[in-house]
């Protein structure tokens, strides 16, 4: 991954950030577009701070997640993380292209 993240032409660098999101490297928001191949290059080998990223993010205001893939298991992890904290997170699984088409129903703007 380094080497393909070293050979980005400045078309495929990242810019700057629609949104800020949590490296699961550093279970902290990064708002920073430089650091996106950086810290995805942490994460490749790195435990992941599930737990702790999660947390962060309830902290922050995450009302909604969207899980992607079969199954609910990071659905089931989100409410176990976020009932002790005192925090209400609605999720979505997404497992088909289906329902794709949905997450904009879902999803508040």
């Amino acid at each position: 991954m380094a080497e393909v993240f070293a050979t980005a032409s400045e078309a495929e660098k990242p810019k700057s950030l629609r949104y800020a999101y949590v490296p699961n490297f550093t279970a902290r928001l990064n708002t920073e577009a430089g650091l996106v191949f950086d810290l995805l290059l942490e994460q490749i080998d790195h435990p992941v701070l599930w737990k702790q990223s999660i947390q962060h993010l309830l902290e922050h205001g995450a009302e909604q997640t969207v899980e992607f893939g079969p199954g609910k298991v990071l659905t089931g992890h989100m409410k176990r993380i976020s009932q002790p904290l005192g925090k209400s997170c609605e999720s979505m699984n997404v497992a088909d292209t289906a329902a794709i088409g949905a997450l904009s129903t879902f999803i508040k703007k």
